[in-house]
């Protein structure tokens, strides 16, 4: 009898509960047109206290970057008695060792900037603040997973071009964008072929998910945000799952795992612990 697990992929999609919304967007908050440190952390914050897990690719240091400010979000929610949980997807260089308690768990896939195909392949919708060039291969990695995106800020516009109509112009930048940071001095991965693989969709009459436009915020907060990717998250389902590249790894266990540990999302009420 073959006592062997079931793909890890298929595993994931049916133990799962909570949708998983990643948060990405620019490592310097100084540079113009990024959105302030405190907006990423808002973010993090409400989708945390409305039961949705928050992934970065950070690993819960403290700084200003969008990943590390959105996981403080989530601590914040989580300290404020809301059921809140994060996940961290970290830069590293070779793979590591995972870490995780009740409320978060922090992978390390390593190869680099390679991660970013794993933040995308796991989340099941996305909000891209303005970033440089790593969070621009997030947004296309998330565009060939088919992945519902939320675009903050009028950078996405100006510089790719609207992804609505003939968009191919937009797509060949994401595609050059995405191309230009893997080829990054790093070491060969599993992913190498997944991700030349979806480089190559981008330009072959791409079916894109759903997405949003919205301003950065002002006065007015980040509620329209978090009500557009949480409405574009429930209408795609729980599409988010672990690469099948990776899906024989440890890695891949100790999230299927700590997936399985997390209670039904608990919407905007506060936990009993």
């Amino acid at each position: 009898m073959d006592r062997r697990r079931p793909r890890m992929e298929l595993v994931v999609k049916d133990i799962r509960t909570r949708p998983v919304i990643g948060v990405f967007g620019s490592s310097d908050p100084t540079k113009p047109g990024t959105a302030k440190p405190e907006t990423a952390e808002e973010i993090g914050y409400q989708l945390a206290m409305r039961g949705r897990i928050v992934l970065t690719g950070g690993d819960g240091s403290v700084g200003d970057a969008v990943r590390d400010r959105a996981i403080m979000g989530a601590r914040c929610a989580r300290r404020a008695r809301y059921d809140a949980a994060w996940v961290g997807v970290a830069r590293t260089r070779d793979p590591g060792a995972t870490e995780h308690t009740e409320s978060h768990i922090i992978l390390r896939p390593g190869y680099e900037h390679k991660r970013n195909y794993v933040e995308a392949h796991l989340c099941d919708a996305a909000i891209a603040l303005p970033g440089s060039k790593g969070t621009p291969s997030e947004v296309a990695f998330c565009l060939v997973l088919g992945r519902p995106l939320v675009l903050v800020g009028p950078v996405w516009e100006a510089e790719y071009g609207p992804l609505e109509g003939d968009c191919a112009a937009a797509l060949t930048r994401f595609q050059k964008v995405t191309m230009d940071q893997m080829k990054i001095k790093e070491r060969k991965s599993p992913l190498d072929e997944d991700i030349k693989g979806a480089c190559s969709k981008l330009t072959e009459h791409l079916a894109l998910p759903a997405l949003r436009y919205r301003p950065l915020p002002d006065e007015t907060g980040v509620g329209g945000i978090i009500d557009c990717v949480l409405e574009l998250a429930d209408q795609a389902g729980l599409s988010g799952s672990i690469p099948k590249s990776l899906e024989s790894t440890t890695m891949a266990e100790d999230y299927r795992d700590w997936l399985a540990q997390l209670q039904p999302p608990d919407d905007g009420h506060e936990s009993n612990k």
